[in-house]
């Protein structure tokens, strides 16, 4: 692996750690404005900073092709936000982005469907792990699949475009300026959604704190950072990657108070299910270190598939 890629590994894996850290931050948002006023005031307050900082140089920079990938990043963003977010009025904060984060499946066939071949079966086994620790988490044989979960499935199909297209545009593209534009034009397409349901914002320290935490941290640095490390690494570790938040949003909503002080208590399934997505997350990258070793042994197919990765990220 290069160290490129590690850094990439690394950028990535920091952000999903705050982001689920900070996730359930957007559920206590709602106790102070609607979901599509929450979205709107996030990136309106994040695209302010990255304007001032990346201005200039964006300025020399701007086409016509980097403001049209721009333009369908937070187009691609602002969808699964306002999905995500409108779904924690009807779930757990953990079970949403979990949930959310089911790119982990469609971005490897997605990607296989573009390169017209077939889902290597290591490939399927491992995503086969990820989904039995996303069942027992979610204990969905007791809780069923409702409305707050099908909300999820639309934002991890949006995040999965999203994922396989800041691919293919960072290739032309600094993914820094595609960051910035991408939470400009988030901010500005979650307008008219606002419009529909306008609402304000009750103002307090809480709700500020919120806008902060989530807005400039969690948007302006974040998405920076995030698309900086994806463009060095493949989709299909990324959307693997993505399965981190939830877990650590699991520990979040279990620490950070709501409102009413209450927190989300931590359940036996959700243990039990985020060590066996940190299980297969671990096997998928070690086999990714070790190609060779994981390949010698027969009962081992996790280097085949993160060959395959390799080259589909290629192909892309």
């Amino acid at each position: 692996m290069k160290k490129s890629e590690t850094s990439g590994l690394l950028l990535v894996s920091g952000v999903m750690v705050y982001w689920g850290f900070t996730t359930v931050m957007m559920k206590h948002a709602l106790v102070y404005m609607s979901s599509a006023t929450y979205i709107m005031a996030r990136f309106l307050v994040a695209s302010v900073p990255l304007l001032i900082l990346y201005g200039r140089k964006l300025k020399g920079s701007l086409s016509k092709k980097l403001l049209l990938h721009g333009c369908i990043l937070g187009v691609l963003e602002m969808i699964p936000m306002q999905t995500s977010t409108l779904a924690l009025h009807y779930t757990s904060a953990a079970n949403s982005v979990f949930v959310s984060q089911l790119s982990f499946v469609f971005v490897p066939l997605m990607q296989c469907l573009l390169s017209r071949k077939l889902p290597n079966r290591t490939l399927l086994i491992t995503i086969a792990w990820l989904l039995g620790g996303l069942w027992v988490f979610a204990d969905v044989s007791r809780n069923g699949i409702g409305t707050g979960i099908w909300l999820s499935v639309i934002s991890a199909l949006f995040r999965s475009v999203s994922i396989l297209c800041l691919k293919r545009f960072a290739a032309s593209d600094d993914p820094q300026l595609l960051g910035v534009l991408q939470v400009c034009f988030c901010a500005l397409s979650s307008i008219p959604v606002w419009m529909a349901a306008p609402g304000g914002i009750q103002w307090c320290p809480a709700s500020i704190g919120i806008l902060f935490f989530t807005g400039i941290l969690g948007s302006a640095v974040a998405f920076v950072l995030y698309n900086a490390g994806q463009a060095r690494t493949t989709p299909i570790k990324v959307s693997f990657l993505n399965l981190i938040q939830p877990v650590v949003a699991m520990l979040g909503a279990a620490v950070l108070v709501d409102a009413a002080g209450r927190v989300e208590r931590i359940t036996s399934n959700m243990m039990v299910g985020s060590v066996l997505i940190l299980a297969a997350l671990s096997a998928y990258l070690w086999a990714e270190r070790h190609p060779r070793r994981s390949g010698s042994v027969h009962h081992s197919h996790l280097g085949q598939a993160a060959a395959v990765d390799h080259r589909q990220n290629n192909a892309l």
